[in-house]
């Protein structure tokens, strides 16, 4: 007859040995000691010291005979929240067994922090369900489970976990703001929007004027000049369109008086506990996300750009939405050593095409709004982000035909930096740099062409276009 195959004692003893808790260690340690020196010296007390820490041992094992044959799952009415908004999250248990299931806890990872969901005791087919809040105050992707279930022993000298729950993750969009339509642009383009500029060739009529030499004949207005016996032509109102840019820069210097935190993966700040007890405990990292000047001038800027781009998109306007990209993705590669002649080797090195600035700029979703705005909850900065004069560079060369471009940045891009970035777009750009500098009064400067917002609040950037476009 087939046996079952005998686990290895050595397997056997490493599985026992990993659910063992530091306490667990100490106690059993602390148990073999007593015993061996109270047995040999007779010390009644450190023999009794050696049995209770045995009874303990014994009953902490008695909680990990056999398994919770439970069924949990963790589900997410929704996997984009803007920054702000509550999202809850529900773990339910089930008991398919014919026998009663034990209580039992289940953990949750949320980002750093940790759910805890303690179930009571379950009968045969019964279920029970929790609901916890995910802290959402800050822009970011919050990873949650897997979900696991615990068991050990009151005392804590033994824990298995196992994961039964798959693992996934809450997109926490920036905060946006309803914006004016984008339609009037700088690209003329027969399905624009008409405008007060005239010229001789478009389709919006505007009045007629005398014949020049070298106007288009199919412009003149025969009918007219039969009337007054003089040559005249038609004048049209020029009807343009936007092809908008938004440039994102993510250069830690350009923001602040030091460089702001990384892209926020945990849950953050304390949550709301729900009736049930269910509880988020915030990690290390969530504790320490106190925004600094430099992290409320960035997740200000990112809600800019999110609110000029989701505009555009809604408006079925053109629209590139693009950011700094790592300048450690731009060192040469090198390739494996090639033989040319005995004795003799050659390498090369690749980093693209010669003066190529592709890769100093990261291009942003723009399908449809939400991934735009999943695309900013995941983007941070960096030291080794390009800055922003590199950035509107490499714009400049990779992006054709935009009519309006927003460089957007913090109080760390100085004014003469924001004018070596904005000189290097076509002539007849409308180039406009937004500089967030929470809690300041909204201003408007003009820097010959350029037009330089400054911003306190995402509220203010609606009054500042105006200003700027009047």
């Amino acid at each position: 007859m087939p046996t079952a195959e005998a686990v290895p004692p050595r397997n056997a003893l490493a599985r026992l040995v990993a659910v063992v808790t530091p306490l667990g260690r100490v106690v059993a340690l602390a148990a073999v000691v007593a015993g061996a020196v109270g047995y040999a010296l007779g010390w009644r007390e450190l023999v009794a010291v050696a049995w209770t820490g045995a009874a303990l041992w014994l009953i902490a094992l008695l909680h990990l005979v056999g398994s919770s044959g439970v069924e949990v799952s963790l589900r997410l009415p929704r996997d984009r929240v803007v920054a702000g908004e509550r999202a809850p999250a529900t773990v339910a248990v089930r008991n398919p067994l014919r026998r009663r299931a034990v209580g039992l806890t289940v953990e949750v990872p949320v980002g750093s922090g940790l759910a805890e969901v303690h179930v009571p005791s379950l009968a045969h087919g019964h279920s029970h369900e929790d609901v916890f809040v995910v802290p959402t105050s800050r822009r970011g992707v919050i990873a949650l489970g897997p979900a696991r279930i615990v068991r050990g022993d009151p005392i804590g000298l033994v824990r298995r976990e196992s994961a039964e729950a798959a693992a996934t993750r809450l997109l926490v969009h920036p905060r946006t703001l309803a914006m004016p339509s984008t339609s009037t642009g700088f690209v003329r383009d027969l399905e624009g929007r008409a405008t007060r500029d005239l010229t001789d060739s478009d389709v919006s009529f505007q009045s007629l004027r005398e014949y020049v030499p070298g106007d288009p004949v199919r412009h003149i207005h025969w009918r007219s000049t039969a009337k007054t016996g003089v040559h005249m032509v038609r004048r049209f109102e020029e009807t343009r369109r936007s092809h908008i840019m938004v440039a994102l820069s993510l250069h830690a210097g350009d923001y602040g008086d030091g460089a702001p935190g990384p892209v926020p993966d945990s849950a953050g700040g304390a949550a709301g506990i729900p009736p049930g007890g269910t509880t988020v405990a915030a990690g290390s990292a969530a504790g320490a996300l106190a925004a600094s000047t430099a992290d409320a001038e960035f997740e200000l800027a990112v809600s800019v750009v999110g609110s000029l781009g989701a505009r555009a998109i809604v408006d079925a306007r053109t629209v590139q939405v693009v950011a700094s990209a790592d300048r450690s993705a731009r060192r040469a590669r090198r390739l494996p050593t090639v033989p040319t002649l005995p004795g003799l080797a050659r390498t090369a090195a690749r980093s693209g095409p010669p003066g190529s600035r592709s890769a100093r700029l990261r291009r942003l979703a723009t399908v449809t709004r939400d991934r735009l705005l999943d695309d900013l909850a995941e983007i941070g900065a960096s030291d080794r982000a390009a800055s922003l004069v590199e950035l509107a560079r490499a714009a400049a060369d990779e992006v054709a035909g935009v009519s309006v471009v927003f460089l957007v940045c913090g109080t760390g891009a100085a004014p003469a930096a924001i004018r070596a970035a904005a000189v290097g777009f076509p002539p007849g750009v409308q180039v406009v740099a937004v500089v967030c500098d929470p809690e300041v009064e909204p201003g408007l400067r003009r820097l010959g062409d350029l037009s330089v917002l400054t911003i306190g609040y995402l509220k203010d950037l609606r009054g500042a276009l105006q200003r700027s476009a009047s």
